[in-house]
């Protein structure tokens, strides 16, 4: 019997309850734009983010004092709010130090609220993917990577995240048989020499380069700028840092 860590990959939010066992580590991805936005947030000075799935959740907490509030719906900032779901907003603002960020997303926010209710959660993005590596293989429990999609389809994007993410896990010892996880490490594979270019003709990359952020595009698909491992813990992610892998 097999007693290494066994690795999924859920291709959907829909899909989820597929793969839900109640005991594994869930990752959860959202490279065009939260989980990247998210670990940008905490690596410059956002003490917690509170990830909502409604707008009128999110709205609640308007009059706090120490709230920051962010919300996006199609990939646009949401009139009212103080922050949209750029990851170019969160980097070097002095504004973020000691606060909290309350978020919520077309689809990102929603996946960590479905995820939470049986799971540990913990975000993964380009941006803090060796510190994370790292940090699922020294817990060493099962891992699910769930892709946020959009509207609960695929999206290339993050499942080719979640290849890169798996080849990763696979070499320290992870065992899998799961198609997804092939698949995802096949197309990974196929395109991880210019990721950008493999995104060209993606849905996701379309609608953010009629929004003119390629920008933010290029930012999500950098590899390691931050050791940051936002885990969710209550209703709040928080970091969880490896601070022995910096690579900026």
């Amino acid at each position: 019997m097999n007693k290494s860590p066994n690795l999924q990959v859920c291709l959907s939010p829909d899909l989820f309850h597929l793969f839900s066992d109640r005991k594994s580590t869930v990752v959860v991805v959202d490279v065009l734009r939260a989980t990247s936005s998210m670990c940008l947030a905490i690596e410059n000075g956002i003490d917690e983010i509170i990830p909502v799935s409604t707008v009128e959740e999110a709205l609640e907490y308007k009059n706090g004092k120490d709230f920051i509030l962010a919300a996006e719906r199609n990939g646009q900032m949401v009139k009212g709010f103080d922050f949209g779901n750029s990851p170019q907003q969160y980097q070097n603002t002095e504004e973020l130090e000691g606060r909290t960020l309350v978020m919520t997303t077309t689809n990102g926010t929603k996946m960590i609220n479905i995820a939470k209710e049986d799971h540990e959660v913990v975000i993964g993005s380009f941006l803090n993917i060796t510190a994370l590596v790292e940090w699922l293989t020294e817990k060493g429990k099962d891992v699910i990577i769930c892709c946020s999609g959009w509207k609960g389809r695929f999206c290339l994007e993050d499942t080719l995240f979640a290849g890169a993410l798996s080849a990763k896990l696979m070499g320290e010892g992870f065992h899998s048989d799961c198609d997804s996880v092939l698949a995802s490490g096949r197309l990974y594979n196929a395109s991880k020499k210019d990721l950008f270019q493999s995104l060209e003709d993606s849905s996701h990359r379309k609608r953010l380069s009629n929004l003119s952020t390629n920008d933010d595009v290029q930012l999500c698909l950098a590899h390691d700028l931050t050791t940051v491992i936002p885990v969710l813990q209550g209703n709040s992610l928080v970091a969880d840092s490896k601070q022995s892998i910096v690579t900026k």
